[in-house]
């Protein structure tokens, strides 16, 4: 996943300000140079996708049949390949589509402002300030790299990284608080005013 190559460069980072707990003088004057650490963890996240691209497909062996599928009967699917239709009859079948972002209809207005998070990994360099709408695991994750790698981030949703007990929620959100600051309980939304728009 790119969030955990994210997560790697900004922990590296993050750990310069334990350097002096162990006698390491002058971290304080290290500098990043985002640009270049956005582009080492899109190089990284190609490098884990082919590898296991090539693995699955090695794994799979004569297994593997690409193309569009469709049920023609409850378990007896028919695959469109480049060789032509394949049937393929199972007891059973997982249907395992992956995810996609999701940019719900209320950001519209403010569409060509926003990111989904295919479209932050591909940015040349990070931006100043960001808000991350959804606390699940990949905003939550996504949120700490940017506020580890120095971009000023607030995290807006309606729980945090799915947790339903008050004591664990309370202590998480102090956690990840001391990165970024965290809005929760309102719901968010776009709102016009005299400087464009604001969340």
């Amino acid at each position: 996943m790119p969030s955990k190559a994210a997560l790697h460069a900004a922990k590296l980072w993050q750990s310069r300000q334990e350097m002096a707990r162990i006698g390491v003088s002058g971290w304080d004057s290290l500098s990043l140079d985002s640009a270049q650490t956005w582009q080492y963890v899109r190089q990284q996240r190609d490098h884990f996708t082919e590898s296991a691209t090539k693995k699955t497909r090695a794994a799979t062996g004569n297994h593997l049949i690409q193309g569009s599928a469709r049920f023609v009967e409850p378990t007896l699917l028919e695959v469109d390949t480049q060789e032509g239709v394949v049937r393929i009859r199972a007891s059973a079948v997982v249907i395992a589509t992956g995810s996609k972002a999701y940019v719900p209809d209320w950001l519209a207005p403010v569409r060509d402002r926003s990111l989904t998070t295919d479209e932050l990994f591909e940015l040349a360099d990070l931006p100043k300030r960001l808000a991350v709408l959804g606390l699940g695991a990949v905003g939550l994750e996504i949120g700490l790299v940017l506020a580890r790698l120095g971009v000023e981030v607030t995290g807006a949703g309606n729980s945090l990284a799915g947790i339903d007990d008050p004591v664990i929620y309370e202590r998480a959100a102090q956690a990840f608080g001391r990165d970024m600051t965290l809005w929760s309980g309102q719901p968010a939304q776009a709102i016009p005013c005299p400087q464009g728009w604001a969340i």
